[in-house]
């Protein structure tokens, strides 16, 4: 029987560069017995199959994010990704899977999800990478707010939720600790290949692609995003935004991103239960061991005020207008 391996992030554990590494070795691969396909997406090549897995066996496809910012048809999209997947699980090699939004799946759909891989001759084996709650919570918090989207901190999902859900489903998942896996000898890639059974020699060295932004930057873009965000509250797109317009903001160096003690304080209980549902179920591994927070938010320096204002000039008048009005009350 084959095996489709479905990695399945979560979110901000180095997604990206496994994606890219399996890409570059997709001819290894195939000699070893797996196939990694490839499709386009926004008419790029790539593999991460978040996109088409998520529309496929979403029931509300209409309200993700990356449908959305498409210009075609929904229902054609579908369509077509139908008849991808289809020709993807026609192949006689093991099927490795890549998306970091099948988490997202609801437990009702990550059972379709199953039963359709198993009706095509599969068993299904789930890798899973899982981010200490806080660092978790920092890092997709900001990931969000650079996609254009508005959120809170309250609405990011934390780990142990998606463990638990993709637990119920699948009587394989593989879980690893990512603070663990990232200290080793070839980082997270080099660990994906052990993981699918493959020599570490084979791996590709670790892919730095998703860069943090500061302090300051990240807390302009929840302001732009609750004044302009990209995809609006009756999910339409926002003609004075364009997709990744704000990735140019991580030209400002800055302080680290952290959250401050009065932003903490409504999520310390929830945080809490989280690292104790998980030191529980998975081990000190996967709690955190510290919690660092700042007494307020970091000041704007001169030179990154006028480095934001310069790097604005390209954006729409209304989206200029959030930003010199954010910056202004930063003086």
């Amino acid at each position: 029987m084959k095996t489709v391996y479905l990695h399945v992030g979560i979110h901000k554990t180095a997604t990206t560069s496994i994606q890219q590494s399996l890409i570059d070795s997709r001819h290894y691969l195939s000699e070893q017995g797996y196939y990694l396909p490839i499709y386009r997406f926004f008419r790029n090549p790539t593999g991460n199959h978040s996109a088409l897995m998520y529309t496929v066996f979403s029931s509300s496809p209409e309200n993700y994010h990356n449908n959305v910012r498409h210009t075609i048809p929904l229902a054609k999209r579908i369509g077509k990704y139908r008849q991808i997947l289809d020709e993807w699980t026609a192949t006689d090699k093991d099927l490795i899977l890549s998306g970091e939004d099948i988490s997202l799946l609801s437990k009702v759909e990550l059972s379709n999800l199953k039963t359709y891989f198993e009706q095509k001759g599969f068993t299904v084996v789930v890798l899973m990478y899982l981010r200490r709650p806080y660092p978790l919570l920092l890092s997709h918090y900001q990931q969000i707010l650079k996609t254009g989207r508005y959120t809170t901190l309250g609405q990011v999902e934390l780990p142990f939720a998606k463990y638990q859900k993709i637990r119920s489903v699948f009587s394989t998942v593989k879980v690893f600790s990512f603070e663990e896996v990232k200290m080793l000898d070839g980082g997270v890639t080099d660990h994906f290949y052990k993981a699918l059974g493959i020599a570490k020699e084979s791996a590709v060295p670790y892919y730095d692609i998703n860069k943090s932004s500061s302090d300051q930057v990240v807390r302009m873009l929840r302001y732009l995003n609750f004044k302009e965000p990209l995809i609006s509250k009756n999910i339409a797109l926002n003609p004075h935004r364009k997709n990744h317009d704000t990735y140019v903001f991580d030209q400002i160096q800055g302080d680290q991103f952290k959250l401050t003690q009065a932003q903490f304080e409504p999520l310390k209980r929830r945080i809490a239960i989280e690292n104790k549902y998980l030191f529980k179920h998975l081990g000190s591994a996967y709690v955190d061991q510290k919690i660092e927070l700042y007494a307020g938010p970091k000041p704007w320096t001169e030179l990154q005020r006028s480095k934001a204002l310069t790097l604005s000039a390209g954006f729409s008048p209304q989206v200029q207008t959030v930003i010199t009005d954010y910056l202004n009350r930063q003086s």
